[in-house]
């Protein structure tokens, strides 16, 4: 009976192994978070102040288009897609060249905040594995 009416709703069933963090929908989602506040967290100057950066990561999480919906949480919810401070006085059918090279230098700022968030989160990858790295240098040492 359910199986049939989630066809209908076009939902797809997928049955995953126990313990498989890859396979889990969730688990990529609170990877996505922590990777996102590892980034944040790292940016910031005072470690007491990290919680200053929370706004900016609630936003980014929220903007991010998702794999599974092609939409952003915010889209999904409003059902419309968020604007930046930098595009929310442009209109979505600009015609003229200013608007256009407006909305050209929107979309390269995203792109390079895109790229410097994945850059963070990179470093931040490294950095755990230069630990553990030579914490167990540091093991293997002290034997």
């Amino acid at each position: 009976m359910y199986i049939y009416e989630w066809h209908l709703c076009g939902t797809k069933l997928r049955f995953t192994s126990s313990y498989n963090p890859q396979s889990n929908p969730a688990e990529w989602a609170n990877r996505q978070v922590l990777e996102a506040l590892r980034a944040a967290v790292a940016t910031v100057v005072q470690y007491d102040e990290w919680d200053e950066a929370l706004p900016h990561v609630t936003f980014g999480l929220n903007t991010h288009v998702s794999i599974a919906t092609n939409v952003s949480p915010f889209e999904f919810a409003r059902g419309f897609p968020s604007r930046v401070p930098l595009t929310i006085y442009l209109s979505d059918s600009s015609t003229s060249a200013h608007d256009k090279s407006a909305v050209t230098l929107a979309q390269q700022i995203a792109n390079h905040h895109n790229t410097s968030d994945h850059i963070a989160v990179a470093q931040v990858r490294f950095g755990a594995l230069v630990g553990k790295a030579l914490h167990s240098i540091y093991r293997e040492c002290r034997r």
